[in-house]
């Protein structure tokens, strides 16, 4: 499988009914997941069929990853990275600093994840569950307050508008020189059609067609000199 046969996305409304017929190949998987819908990351083949799915919700700059769910076994072993690198672009542009999970796939931990102790517990957000055993965690980076996290982010939203304005005045200037070049084309165009026209014009008044000289009548005379 190639990453032209399928794209990664965040699921839809869209997508629901095809999300459930995912969610029921995993025992126990739909449980209460239509109301986490918009928190999925899909794998969709061209043809339009789910081919996997994963869950990530967020929390105080923090991310519980769940519910990954695959078509077939071998889906698995083809998307199990992508859905991973999925997950981590998303939690870079959340600005998350750690990431939970309880799947206990060896998966995770090949990739980092490590069983939470007391201390890292203390981190989780209420909202993704109780404290006790099988949270596995990966830190992405130092943990930052709230307020430094608002100023990252306004940092970002920043330089994310100036690469916006950049990539305008790009644009611009690139349409002002295909503006300038058709005018030109334009302006060369007419200016034939214009050399054209006048070569085919006349430069005068044409001269009147002089009239045939009539041959005089013979006389009389002339008449009955040549009867004799």
């Amino acid at each position: 499988m190639t990453p032209q046969s399928y794209q990664m996305r965040r699921a839809t409304i869209e997508d629901l009914d095809r999300l459930r017929s995912l969610w029921a190949q995993t025992a126990g998987a739909n449980s209460g997941l239509e109301k986490s819908l918009t928190e999925f990351q899909v794998a969709e083949a061209v043809d339009g069929t789910l081919l996997a799915c994963i869950g990530l919700q967020l929390e105080a700059q923090q991310g519980r990853i769940h519910a990954p769910c695959f078509r077939t076994p071998e889906c698995r072993v083809e998307l199990e990275q992508a859905l991973w690198e999925r997950v981590q672009s998303v939690a870079r542009n959340h600005g998350l600093w750690r990431l939970w999970t309880q799947d206990p796939s060896p998966f995770w931990r090949a990739h980092g994840f490590q069983e939470a102790d007391a201390n890292a517990l203390e981190k989780l957000p209420p909202r993704f569950g109780r404290q006790d055993n099988g949270w596995f965690t990966l830190q992405l980076r130092d943990e930052v307050s709230p307020e430094m996290s608002l100023e990252h982010e306004f940092e970002m939203f920043k330089q994310s508008r100036q690469e916006w304005t950049q990539r305008k005045l790009r644009q611009a200037r690139v349409l002002k020189v295909l503006a300038i070049m058709v005018a030109v084309a334009l302006f060369g165009v007419a200016g034939w059609l214009l050399l054209q026209l006048m070569r085919g014009l006349p430069t005068g008044p044409k001269p009147k067609p002089k009239p045939a000289r009539e041959q005089p009548k013979p006389g009389r005379n002339e008449g009955k000199a040549r009867e004799k």
